[in-house]
């Protein structure tokens, strides 16, 4: 069966499992127990249920990133630490672990696909309540379970794990409304700023928008041009529908990065291909080139 990390307690936070991991790195030379992990992560003193910690823990072992010993002690090791020296570079390693799905079968690709659902459905889901997206998620592409009234690929508690985990991992952001419904503002802003330098010309040299987007697509099935995208969005607007625009996710993204000063983004009067970011008054909708702002250089 595919490991979903939505599928996980909602005490099994990104934060939590950061700490789990920077814990077990502190115990190293005292070789740990899974226990002693266990007691100093979620001490008796505040709650005996280890609940929280076991499904932290078992994500860790999903995800391949620590051992335990078959001996009586059960110690437990990390595979490797070289991602730990900040909470950025944790960030990009679960970036690199959780996401890429492609196909049912493997691991997270439903986190895939509601990401790239919720990519499709642009400005709309910000009027949604969770009840209606999981609805709306499951009309448009299981619409066999509705008809059946079979257990749900998504539920509640699944969504606002898939909340805490697509904030993390660089789909948006949170924002409260002032009825106290709160939701995830479309922006893909920090997951593609990881990738930019796979994305772009490191000399700071302009590169078409398309070809900037067939490289995003190989490292993002979830978002504009990837295979899941597209599933999913001939499964929302019907296969003769083309999109006329990026979503709002990825425009905002790439919107953000200019504005910041990372990348330009330029509308070439004379170029033969652009693309039209998701409608605003805010920044520029039509793009045919981008770069990086400087020149960008490796270790």
């Amino acid at each position: 069966m595919a490991f979903e990390v939505i599928s996980y307690a909602l005490s099994a936070t990104p934060n939590r499992v950061y700490a789990m991991l920077k814990l077990i790195e502190e115990l190293q030379s005292s070789s740990p127990s899974v226990d002693l992990v266990y007691s100093l992560l979620q001490p008796d003193s505040i709650n005996k249920n280890k609940e929280s910690a076991e499904s932290v823990y078992g994500i860790l072992q999903n995800l391949g990133m620590v051992s335990l010993s078959q001996d009586t002690e059960k110690t437990v090791r990390l595979v490797d630490d070289s991602f730990l020296h900040s909470f950025d570079d944790f960030r990009t390693k679960m970036q690199q672990s959780l996401l890429g799905a492609i196909k049912p079968e493997e691991n997270n690709y439903l986190f895939t696909q509601f990401t790239a659902w919720y990519a499709v459905y642009n400005q709309r889901v910000l009027s949604l309540r969770r009840e209606d997206l999981e609805r709306k998620f499951h009309e448009d592409l299981y619409p066999s379970i509705i008809a059946s009234k079979s257990t749900r690929k998504i539920n509640d508690t699944a969504l606002l794990s898939w909340g805490l985990w697509a904030r993390f991992l660089g789909f948006g952001r949170e924002y409260a409304f002032a009825r106290g419904q709160r939701t995830l503002l479309p922006n893909a802003y920090v997951r593609v700023n990881t990738l930019l330098p796979s994305l772009l010309p490191l000399d700071g040299s302009e590169l078409p928008i398309q070809t900037f987007l067939d490289n995003l697509s190989s490292y993002c099935p979830e978002l504009d041009g990837g295979l899941v995208f597209n599933r999913v969005y001939e499964s929302v607007y019907a296969q003769s529908s083309t999109q006329t625009h990026l979503s709002l996710m990825l425009s905002s993204a790439l919107n953000t990065l200019h504005i910041n000063g990372i990348i330009e983004l330029i509308d070439r009067a004379d170029a033969l291909n652009t693309r039209q970011l998701f409608p605003s008054q805010s920044y520029q909708n039509r793009v045919s080139h981008v770069r990086f702002r400087q020149e960008i250089t490796t270790a």
